[in-house]
């Protein structure tokens, strides 16, 4: 099932779910997890303005139309502060609550976007392409489960798959 990340980890927490994936919460005593902090990844329109052979800063992106997420989601006081910090004018286009419908509109041309790694790799990517940004803007993932009842084997089985294909990503570099 596909939630929120408060309320995939309240269902973890009320020991309702076996296992969750959600952004990094704080910690509480009814929930074990293993975080990731990854990096995100610019999603850009195929057809673009910016040059392809290094990682794309807010002065390229300057008053470029943009994607981000709501005001107090970290990734975008992150994306605001990096702005901010070259002097570059960050053009938000569009507010969003999550980093799927972004991925749509750059598709599209509209705009661009910072996104979680997770979204970028698990996105069909026509008419996209994903670059590094340089400062990095981090996005902080978690594997969660119930901290008051043991696993069941299919659970722990699914628990190591997850954190191996999250290593992956940890370390992916996106060729599209």
């Amino acid at each position: 099932m596909m939630r929120s990340s408060q309320v995939v980890t309240d269902l973890v927490a009320s020991q309702e779910f076996d296992i969750g994936l959600a952004e990094t919460p704080p910690d509480r005593s009814s929930i074990h997890s293993q975080s990731w902090d990854l990096e995100c990844m610019l999603a850009l329109p195929a057809e673009n303005p910016f040059p392809d052979d290094r990682p794309l800063t807010p002065r390229d992106l300057h008053e470029f139309p943009m994607a981000t997420l709501f005001d107090d989601h970290t990734t975008n006081q992150a994306t605001e502060a990096a702005f901010a910090q070259a002097g570059a004018s960050l053009n938000r286009r569009f507010v969003l609550r999550t980093f799927l419908p972004a991925i749509q509109l750059v598709a599209n041309g509209m705009c661009a976007s910072i996104v979680d790694r997770v979204t970028a790799k698990s996105c069909p990517t026509s008419g996209v392409v994903f670059r590094l940004f340089d400062p990095s803007i981090k996005s902080a993932i978690a594997i969660l489960e119930p901290a008051h009842r043991p696993q069941s084997l299919l659970a722990q089985a699914f628990r190591a798959e997850l954190a191996d294909h999250l290593d992956k990503l940890a370390c992916w570099v996106a060729t599209t």
